[in-house]
Parts: C-alpha cells; sequence; structure tokens
C-alpha cells in the first residue's frame, strides 16, 4: 500500500542567520523565517530543509532571509566522500495509546527546498566508515538500513537523489520525515523540530514494515550551491500508535567542492 507524500508549498531556501541574543542555551539558535519563496542561499551557515518558519516559531526567535546571487557559471557539483551511515536507529518516544494521530498541521515544505540539504546522503555499504546499532525489543519503533543514492548531473541531465529507509513498528508506520543539514551550521535539528520537514513517500511490506523513499531532481546549479564540508542526514517515524522514532545523526556524508 503507497503512502504519498503530502503536497507541499512554495519553494522556500534560506540562510539561517541568528539574531544576537535568542535562542536555545548551548547551541545555536534556529532561525524562524519570513514566509515566501526565496532562491538559494550560499555560505557554510545554510541548512535548507526545514519549514524555516514552524521551526523558527517553535525555536521563539526571529530570522532575516538572505537571498544570494546566482551561481556563477563554471562552478563544478560537488562530490561526495567519506561516507558514516548509521544502520538502525530505535530513539523511542512514547505517547498516549488514546489519542487521535493525525496529521500534523502546516503543510510540508516543498521538495525543491530539500534539494540542496539531501544531496549525497550516504549510501549504506558504499565507502562506509561504521555504523551504529541500538539494541530495543521487536515492539518499539525503529529506523533502518537507510541508504541513499545521488547521481551528479552531468552535460543537459539532471542529477538525482534518492533516499531509502526501512521503518518498523507493531502497530504498524504512519510516515517518516527526512532533512539533511551541514556540520557547520550546527543546526541538530530537535524531534520537536523534525515534525516540520518533508515526508517520504512509504509503502507498507508487512503490518509491522514500511519502505520509505524519497526522490528528487538536481540540476547543476542546485548542486553546485551545497555547503563544502561534512553533512548530517536527521529522519524521524511516526507509529501508526503516535510512537515515534528519531534518528538526529541518520547518515553522514562530506561535500567537496
Amino acid at each position: 500500500m503507497s503512502r504519498p507524500a503530502p503536497a507541499g508549498g512554495g519553494f522556500r531556501s534560506l540562510t539561517w542567520v541568528a539574531d544576537a541574543g535568542g535562542g536555545r542555551p548551548g547551541r545555536p539558535s534556529p532561525p524562524p523565517v519570513i514566509p515566501g519563496d526565496h532562491p538559494a542561499v550560499r555560505g557554510p551557515g545554510r541548512a535548507l530543509g526545514p519549514s524555516l518558519d514552524r521551526i523558527g516559531k517553535a525555536a521563539g526567535q526571529r530570522l532575516r532571509p538572505a537571498v544570494s546571487s546566482p551561481c556563477s557559471a563554471g562552478v563544478a557539483a560537488p562530490s561526495v566522500h567519506r561516507v558514516h551511515s548509521v544502520r538502525s536507529v530505535r530513539s523511542v518516544s512514547r505517547a498516549p495509546r488514546a489519542r487521535s494521530h493525525t496529521n500534523p498541521g502546516g503543510s510540508p515544505m516543498s521538495q525543491r527546498a530539500l534539494v540542496s540539504s539531501l544531496i549525497g546522503v550516504a549510501v549504506v555499504g558504499g565507502a562506509t566508515a561504521g555504523g551504529i546499532a541500538m539494541a530495543s525489543t521487536g515492539t518499539e519503533p525503529a529506523l533502518e538500513n537507510g541508504s541513499a543514492r545521488y547521481t551528479a548531473p552531468s552535460g543537459d541531465r539532471a542529477g538525482s537523489l534518492t533516499f531509502t529507509v526501512d521503518a518498523t513498528d507493531d502497530s504498524g508506520v504512519k510516515d517518516v520525515k527526512v532533512v539533511a543539514w551541514p556540520a557547520r551550521s550546527k543546526l541538530d535539528p530537535t524531534e520537536e523540530e523534525m515534525r516540520h520537514v518533508e515526508y517520504a513517500t512509504c509503502r507498507s511490506t508487512s503490518d509491522a514494515a514500511s519502505r520509505c523513499t524519497y526522490t528528487l531532481k538536481v540540476t547543476r546549479a542546485e548542486a553546485a550551491e551545497l555547503t563544502p564540508g561534512t553533512w548530517y542526514v536527521s529522519a524521524l517515524m511516526t507509529a501508526e500508535d503516535g510512537d515515534t522514532a528519531f534518528a538526529p545523526h541518520a547518515a553522514g556524508f562530506d561535500v567537496t567542492g
């Protein structure tokens, strides 16, 4: 049974520019964003992917959008190296069994807003530097076997990204959300912030398991916008009974310009 991703809003690609004095203690402040369509932005602090206006409201801080100039011609698309993947994550949050489990309010971000953030997410088994597996009983929600395949644009042909992950819970899988971000931004999204990012499309493989996929087309200009350095991908699964599995560092990868 296929679970199509809900339709997203307009394109949003903003730089996170935190105003002084705000944010949570001990970590950079994830910024809110003024809603609207903005071109992608260059710079080490850029983190694309979440619906930033909603994340900012959760963080209680203001953010001003920063708009870059168009990409200069002749910039080569970044390449990906030194993958660090997490094969299994079972970080569980229990919800009351009697609650109603409808989709969170608000529209998810558009596909294009994730283009630059999800490019190059790790391929499990390819250049893998190590994995982590967390023990659990069979009844807890889990995200396992996360993998992605990125093909860089070539000539007139667009590139592509396909991210897949296996999600399981004894009650069934409701949805999976994903976002990737550059380590230099120190974004480290929380589970609450992950509720405002984009859905993968999930297909049931059994009563308790689903394979979830996220696919994007990537242009040469979009590939050139990636922040060089280490990137991480975060994932949040919600089960049909409301329990969740959160993988803050589900995978890691390096991007070089």
